[in-house]
């Protein structure tokens, strides 16, 4: 009989460890797919989204699921009834002088049920609109059409005290995320993520 080395059966072993290993990870890659793949087969299941404490003082927002959130989002670009926060919108929009935004994504859900984004919103024109946090300026969004692909095209509209009139074309698509609230407890986002902004001609 044909003896192996003690030093062959070792890296042997040592391969069959690193195999072992690369595999996996390759599972742990899989388990944790994009938020979309994640809801791909469970869409029909409540949505769960984190409530701040004491907002609905001990009452849960009526239960909805997760198709019905985004059936939502995307018919009326609204999120349990109320339209769009303008100010969320906002949070795309860039300094002139840079060439792309930094914020990309941002949690409808989370926004909803929290204090910075409550100012109060009125309609100019077609344009949804609030104040800024200056109290001087006004950001108002319209939602122009909407491509087959779910994505959104927004018309946006800011104004302060001088005699210039901003805008600007962002196109959104919404998605379903996942993370964790202050509890550490599994929670669901709902995701409007930025496709594309440029800028249109001002005003003055």
């Amino acid at each position: 009989m044909e003896m192996i080395p003690a030093s062959s059966r070792g890296n042997e072993r040592a391969r069959g460890a690193f195999g072992l290993l690369v595999l996996l990870l390759g599972l742990q890659l899989t388990a944790g797919c994009g938020p979309q793949e994640r809801t791909a087969v469970s869409a029909d299941r409540p949505f769960r989204p984190a409530l701040r404490q004491g907002f609905t003082q001990g009452r849960k927002p009526p239960q909805m699921t997760v198709n019905a959130v985004l059936d939502e989002a995307n018919k009326d670009f609204s999120y349990r009834g109320v339209q769009i926060h303008p100010k969320l919108v906002n949070e795309f929009q860039c300094w002139i002088s840079d060439l792309n935004p930094v914020t990309i994504v941002v949690d409808v859900a989370a926004a909803s049920d929290s204090n910075e984004y409550s100012e109060s919103t009125y309609k100019k024109g077609k344009y949804f609109t609030t104040k800024l946090d200056d109290e001087k300026t006004e950001y108002g969004y319209t939602r122009a059409h909407t491509a087959g692909d779910g994505i959104h095209v927004l018309k946006t509209r800011e104004s302060g005290q001088g005699s210039g009139v901003f805008k600007q074309e962002l196109w959104v698509r919404f998605e379903i995320g996942s993370g964790y609230d202050s509890d550490g407890n599994r929670c669901d986002q709902l995701l409007m993520r930025l496709v594309r902004a440029k800028g249109l001609p001002s005003e003055r």
